[in-house]
């Protein structure tokens, strides 16, 4: 049975500042869900390092949702050549004169700002709130989550993704990273922290031009689905914190799976 206390909102936090308090967050139990403990163990104990993706996706995010603060957080790098000393000493005055914002390339600026665009168009983004964070307490854990966006009872996420953001692709994104798990997570919250939110909804944008968007309500019996799961996840979390897990997914036997077989009896 579900315990929720003590949630709070807030509209004001930055997403560093978000991120470093403790709780446990949606992504974590997307870990859980999708590959093990051990996983989310290694997770804590090697925290992953910003990539060019996960640049390009935090710049992104910035400007749907909060473009204001996009010249205050993030800068392009000049076209220096750091191969002389010159060019070194220049280089370091940059960085020195950035410290507090993300350097991108013009490439990873042209590819956020294009998937920006697009997100953009959906008209979702004229009205509502953006990053609204939400801490509480679900079944004694201190748990934590960012919405995007909310407005008029709909939770609205941006996804970037690699794949085409066709309606069969996205559906089988959603399944394969764990996406209703987190839709259900932050639904529970909002409910939780006052917010009555009614949907929630995926604005998926492709990486690669013309990055093309498509805009997904995810059904409620997917939400409830993965409701169901969340209290067991929530426990299996707990028990992560205080007992070392075992890297092995132990011995089994491979069949034939039920997608495979289907396929396999048309062929026949």
């Amino acid at each position: 049975m579900q315990a929720l206390q003590a949630f709070e909102i807030h509209h004001d936090i930055p997403e560093a500042d978000y991120h470093q308090r403790a709780g446990c967050s949606a992504s974590q139990l997307r870990t859980l869900l999708t590959k093990s403990a051990a996983h989310l163990q290694h997770q804590r104990r090697q925290p992953q390092e910003e990539t060019a993706a996960l640049r390009v996706g935090r710049l992104l995010h910035c400007m749907v949702l909060t473009p204001g603060l996009v010249k205050a957080n993030f800068t392009i790098a000049p076209d220096i050549n750091r191969r002389t000393n010159a060019g070194k000493e220049e280089w370091e005055r940059f960085i020195a004169a950035n410290s507090s914002k993300t350097v991108v390339t013009h490439d990873e600026w042209d590819d956020a700002n294009g998937m920006a665009q697009a997100a953009q168009s959906t008209g979702l983004f004229s009205k509502g709130q953006p990053e609204i964070s939400i801490f509480g307490s679900m079944n004694g854990v201190d748990v934590k989550g960012r919405l995007d966006w909310f407005n008029a009872g709909e939770i609205i996420d941006v996804k970037s993704t690699s794949s085409v953001a066709s309606p069969r692709e996205f559906q089988r994104t959603v399944w394969n990273w764990g996406y209703g798990l987190q839709a259900a997570f932050y639904m529970r919250m909002a409910r939780a922290a006052g917010l009555s939110p009614s949907k929630f909804v995926f604005v998926a944008v492709e990486k690669e031009a013309p990055h093309v968007v498509g805009v997904y309500d995810l059904d409620p019996t997917v939400i409830e689905l993965f409701d169901r799961q969340i209290d067991d996840l929530i426990e299996e979390y707990k028990q992560s914190l205080v007992v070392d897990v075992a890297r092995s997914w132990g011995r089994h036997t491979i069949s034939i799976p039920t997608w495979a077989k289907a396929g396999l009896e048309d062929e026949a």
